[in-house]
């Protein structure tokens, strides 16, 4: 059972960062938006402790693996972002 929500919440981890970052932009810092991130996957380790006590050793190994690819993902958008080239907007001139 955890081994398939774990996968799920992994492969969401970009929707979930690209559309914070979209929404939020620079509004908002690093770590709220990573924590919005951690939010929106369950995976808060305070909350599921609470429900789930007897997983706890699960639930932190989970929480610490989304927030590594968290960070992965963030690395992998501001990359990208700074390696696209800049366009003009001048026509091309024949």
């Amino acid at each position: 059972m955890w081994l398939q929500y774990l996968v799920r919440a992994l492969s969401s981890i970009p929707i979930i960062v690209a559309g914070i970052e979209h929404l939020h932009g620079e509004s908002k810092s690093g770590a709220e938006k990573k924590q919005m991130a951690m939010d929106a996957l369950g995976l808060s380790a305070y909350v599921a402790d609470a429900v789930n006590p007897e997983n706890r050793d699960i639930i932190e190994s989970a929480t610490s693996l989304a927030s590594r690819t968290i960070d992965g993902v963030v690395s992998v958008m501001n990359t990208a972002k700074e390696s696209v080239p800049v366009r003009s907007s001048e026509p091309i001139k024949k």
